[in-house]
């Protein structure tokens, strides 16, 4: 709980070149809503995730239709064969998708993601490097593949890492200047298949709703089940009268009768687990 998932766009380079044992890694943005405008209203509600050029291969994205290679800009999106259906007809490419969050040229319709999954999209669209090419925006998240062998030795070696930032710019009388920063940095490696049992993902696709009326099925199934069971267990108290009267005149104690009955309830019980 002292770890964030995020890093800042910069840092995954910076890993990746300074340790060898990554063998391939990746960076994306945990998805936002963005609304689909039309005619100035807001149409529909989509997952878009901001991606670099390394997810495609890393996720195996599928490209359908279009540009083959997913470099997108941050005016381009890559838009799933689902919504590119609803929004456009199935001919996508090359339109303009209006968003509350600025317009993207459709560039390649790609296959709609293998449900369940954390990183939930319905189009995928660049970086906006002017922004996030920075060490203070922290909302990247970083993917990296590591063999099994290596995965021990990394996590030891990135648990105290010193992250040193170059930074260069020219000031208004056109004179370059520059200055390093250095940070100590404490990195954590976190199998995908745990990234929600840390807390580190949202169920993106999942809608509570259905959660809730799920639960709510649920609960009223149990109850009449066991309304049912036991209107057949008084029921069938009246048929055993005869049975119980008998046993009372043989010497059954009222206790004992009552202890009869909850050890039929029990095996009963027991045998539906």
């Amino acid at each position: 709980h002292e770890f964030l998932p995020y890093t800042s766009y910069p840092e995954g380079e910076y890993l990746a070149g300074k340790y060898p044992q990554i063998e391939e890694w990746a960076r994306c943005e945990i998805p936002q809503d963005y609304r689909i405008m039309r005619d100035g209203k807001p149409e529909y509600t989509l997952k878009g995730t901001l991606i670099d050029e390394r997810f495609q291969d890393f996720f195996d994205v599928n490209v359908l239709e279009g540009e083959t290679n997913l470099n997108l800009a941050y005016s381009e999106a890559a838009i799933t064969q689902k919504y590119a259906d609803i929004l456009f007809d199935g001919d996508a490419l090359g339109k303009t998708l209006y968003t509350d969050q600025g317009q993207m040229t459709v560039i390649s319709v790609i296959a709609n993601p293998t449900e369940p999954t954390s990183i939930y999209y319905d189009f995928l669209r660049g970086y906006d490097l002017n922004r996030y090419n920075t060490r203070y925006v922290l909302t990247t998240l970083n993917f990296v593949r590591v063999s099994r062998d290596n995965a021990g030795s990394l996590a030891g070696m990135i648990a105290n890492d010193t992250l040193i930032t170059n930074y260069s710019w020219t000031d208004v009388d056109g004179e370059e200047l520059s200055y390093s920063q250095v940070d100590t940095k404490n990195y954590k490696l976190v199998p995908i298949t745990k990234l929600r049992q840390e807390e580190a993902l949202e169920v993106m696709n999942l809608n509570i709703r259905y959660i809730i009326v799920l639960l709510l099925l649920g609960v009223v199934m149990i109850v009449c089940s066991l309304t049912n069971y036991f209107t057949m267990l008084v029921t069938r108290i009246g048929i055993r009268m005869r049975e119980i009267s008998l046993r009372y005149a043989n010497g059954a104690t009222p206790m004992q009768i009552l202890r009869m009955f909850i050890v039929e309830i029990s095996v009963v019980l027991i045998a539906a687990i």
